[in-house]
């Protein structure tokens, strides 16, 4: 009896992986948009990439743990792209070797784009139409569709943003929905980044990948 995991209910997504990405023999990926996944992404088991309502981008080296769940959940009540600030926001993402703008930007639909380095913990779910480089969403965390959060910004376990809000860089959002702005000086961001690079390289031993699977 084949022990592979039987596949999602739902429709197979159209994709581009970068080869050094691991996608977990049981995470689930499914929708209609584009997902794309950049360098050393790691999807972990149970963990859900929805494109139903927009594609899905993640930049190199973000970690989704198990049951996290990234993308746009309804098509409802679609945000004013036109209008809305862009703190912080890199326009690259290193999946092809090339510089690109992702559809949302130009306001043509409407998705999440994870930049480098984001690390989404276990329960979390995140519908924000942008997560700056080096953030983190903490165990069942939830970011709001529209959302737009800055660099290296901390969600807490359990915390909840509004739709449509904005992060500026370096806010942590801690107990009953109170913030702070911590500073990236002497390059505080820059090593909490290695440390994630260092935590990736072992997590890259530990999941068992199923990349051919999701091919298209």
């Amino acid at each position: 009896m084949s022990t592979r995991p039987s596949a999602p209910k739902g429709p197979k997504p159209p994709t581009s992986l970068h080869p050094s990405c691991i996608i977990a023999e049981n995470a689930i990926l499914t929708g209609t948009h584009p997902i794309t996944l950049s360098a050393n992404v790691i999807i972990h088991p149970r963990a859900r990439l929805n494109s139903t309502c927009g594609p899905i981008t993640l930049g190199s080296g973000c970690i989704i743990e198990e049951k996290a769940s990234i993308g746009l959940l309804s098509s409802a009540n679609p945000v004013d792209t036109r209008s809305t600030p862009q703190p912080g926001e890199v326009r690259y993402m290193e999946h092809d070797g090339s510089n690109e703008e992702d559809e949302g930007d130009r306001g043509e639909v409407e998705g999440v784009v994870l930049e480098n380095g984001v690390f989404v913990e276990v329960g979390a779910v995140v519908e924000a139409r942008r997560v700056g480089e080096g953030s983190v969403v903490e165990v069942k965390a939830r970011v709001g569709r529209g959302c737009v959060v800055g660099k290296h910004c901390k969600i807490s376990p359990l915390c909840h943003i509004d739709e449509n809000d904005i992060l500026q860089d370096g806010t942590v959002v801690y107990g009953t929905g109170q913030r702070r702005i911590e500073s990236g000086l002497g390059g505080v961001w820059e090593k909490r980044m290695e440390v994630r690079r260092l935590r990736a390289e072992v997590e890259r031993g530990l999941v068992k990948g199923d990349l051919e699977r999701w091919r298209s």
